[in-house]
């Protein structure tokens, strides 16, 4: 058959995790096909909360294949409490679990080297890691020095890589020494469960689009963090984009029949970086409160602001989205009216990266939208919206010249309409 992809079309947190869950139901498997524990994609489902940070969205279907590929990068004690917890439900994951034998591991050393790296940048420098060891572990990837899953099959001669390495950096840093032999004793303990779930993911995957089978892959982060196309040098260090699944899955471009970008109704962003239709103050304040944004990882307080069109073309044109996803679609019902970035004010104003370059230049131009001031929680049919919903909705649709195929109308994983 073929593979679906759905990826964040902002600067992350536009609420994938809870659309790969309900969409999830209709594939049989679904694969993460980049970054690390870094994400966090948050599913609610009545009264309960889930935060994976690795496993794969669908990993509360107890029928479900996941799979974690290549272009992944792998913290084995944070997936194995992750692990934990599932089995705890009773959904025993690793059971359904495959982690691609050539994704790369992410250290104690790694999450060190990535603390020190962001304390020496300035503070109007600064990226806004998670400290999670993701970049190190990608630069490692790259200059072809790193860890990968399948080194669990020999945890002595891992050890003894490791160890040399730790102690190169203790003796250059004497005063942020870590224990070498701490990390290893803690993966030793996972060694047999991991072992059980390397795989070759790729292999795995093409020989179920041969056998008929759906798959459905997950992207983490948003486009306008990827380290090519995003808002360098505030981005990841892998590509959320739509590439990205075809290297970070190891299957062929044209198994890809689909692709969903999701854009949150308005737009947030987490860190550093140029966000220009943001809003300061009490405005800000407002719709950071609405919406509940804070980061599922770290906690941090997002910054808010308007639906910013001139960036949702760029990764609209970059990704080739099939169709796209509108969240939180809600947190708009209390505004009078609503602002939508159509144009920048500036010389190749609708060259999204030109305009990046010097973003303080950058004077957003706004469509003045009405709002419908009644609640659109819990709707799951596109007609039974206000009618100025629907009409915020067709707007978009008519501006980026692309189907809006699922709305997100709560928190819940059941408040969704699904369009087509």
């Amino acid at each position: 058959m073929s593979i679906h992809v759905v990826l964040g079309a902002q600067w992350g947190d536009e609420g994938k995790g809870k659309l790969v869950h309900a969409l999830s139901e209709n594939y049989d498997i679904i694969a993460r096909y980049q970054g690390g524990a870094n994400a966090g994609h948050t599913i609610v489902i009545g009264q309960n909360e889930f935060i994976f940070h690795q496993a794969p969205s669908g990993i509360l279907y107890p029928n479900k294949q996941c799979f974690i590929g290549n272009g992944c990068v792998v913290d084995p004690l944070s997936l194995a409490e992750e692990i934990d917890k599932l089995d705890n439900m009773g959904l025993h994951p690793e059971k359904r679990l495959k982690i691609a034998f050539n994704a790369h591991i992410v250290t104690s050393l790694h999450k060190k080297i990535d603390e020190h790296q962001e304390s020496l940048r300035s503070e109007g420098n600064k990226i806004g890691t998670t400290h999670r060891g993701i970049g190190p572990t990608y630069m490692d990837k790259i200059a072809r020095s790193g860890f990968r899953m399948v080194e669990f099959f020999d945890l002595e001669q891992l050890g003894d890589k490791f160890t040399r390495l730790v102690s190169d950096w203790n003796k250059q840093h004497p005063d942020a020494s870590i224990s070498a032999q701490e990390w290893i004793d803690s993966i030793a303990e996972h060694r047999d469960r991991f072992v059980k779930m390397i795989d070759d993911v790729s292999e795995i995957c093409l020989d179920a689009i041969c056998d008929g089978k759906k798959i459905l892959a997950e992207g983490a982060q948003g486009s306008l963090l990827d380290i090519d196309h995003g808002t360098f040098p505030f981005v990841t260090s892998s590509n959320p984009t739509v590439g990205g699944a075809v290297t970070g899955l190891g299957v062929p471009p044209q198994s890809i029949k689909r692709i969903t970008g999701v854009f949150k109704a308005y737009t947030t962003r987490v860190g550093a970086g140029p966000f220009p239709t943001e809003l300061t103050g009490e405005e800000g304040e407002r719709l950071r409160q609405i919406g509940m944004e804070y980061g599922a990882t770290t906690g941090r307080e997002r910054r808010c602001g308007w639906f910013d069109g001139v960036a949702a073309k760029y990764t609209t044109r970059l990704n080739g989205f099939t169709d796209i996803a509108i969240t939180k679609m809600d947190i708009l019902d209390p505004y009078e009216e609503i602002q939508f970035c159509t144009n920048y004010h500036r010389d190749k104003a609708d060259k999204f990266q030109f305009a990046l370059q010097n973003p303080e230049t950058i004077k957003p131009q706004y469509q003045t939208i009405t709002g419908w001031r009644d609640s659109t929680i819990g709707t799951t049919e596109f007609e039974k919206l206000p009618a100025k919903a629907i009409e915020y909705i067709q707007f978009i649709e008519k501006y980026l010249d692309v189907n809006v195929s699922l709305i997100s109308t709560g928190s819940d994983s059941q408040h969704l309409i699904r369009r087509f």
